[in-house]
């Protein structure tokens, strides 16, 4: 695939590639590279991703920068730097799981916190609805005390009237 000579106006691309890889024993040589290696048959492990091309706009213009010829020793330089790659995205891999490990024990114990703060709040809700119903009993108790009751008022009136009227006539 060749490369785009100008950048679409909309800066959208539709590219996509393929990037397989396959793991190779420590004596592999650049040489044994071929179709047959990346062929995705039984006990072969070929992982493949997909990249999708996205435009983004360079700040400022790319320094020119010089390129040096490749030479025959720094081509298994690069190997070298694969396997120590290799090595460490192993150990980060490792480190990555301790921090999902960690991250799963928090998930884990703030549920709990949540169940037992859930579970606290309906005992208060209880406790409360508990209170305000003897609340409201020991008022309407108050205000039956605290009052006269209407067939004494209305007894006191009668006596009323009726020493009234014994005194008028």
């Amino acid at each position: 695939m060749q490369a785009q000579r100008e950048a679409p106006p909309d800066m959208q691309c539709k590219d996509k590639f393929l990037v397989q890889s396959v793991v190779v024993p420590d004596d592999f040589k650049e040489q044994d590279i071929s179709q047959e290696l990346f062929n995705k048959d039984a006990g072969k492990d070929v992982s493949e991703t997909k990249l999708r091309v996205v435009y983004i706009a360079p700040p400022q213009p790319p320094s020119p920068v010089r390129e040096e010829p490749a030479e025959e020793g720094g081509q298994t330089g690069g190997f070298e730097n694969v396997d120590r790659t290799f090595h460490d995205s192993g150990s980060d891999i490792n480190e990555l799981q301790l921090k999902l490990a960690e991250k799963k024990a928090q998930i884990a114990k703030l549920t709990e916190e949540k169940k037992t703060i859930l579970h606290n709040t309906q005992q208060l809700q209880e406790q409360i609805a508990s209170l305000r119903e003897k609340s409201g009993r020991k008022m309407a108790v108050e205000q039956k005390a605290s009052g006269f009751s209407f067939l004494f008022i209305l007894t006191v009136g009668v006596l009323g009237i009726i020493v009234g009227y014994i005194w008028r006539s």
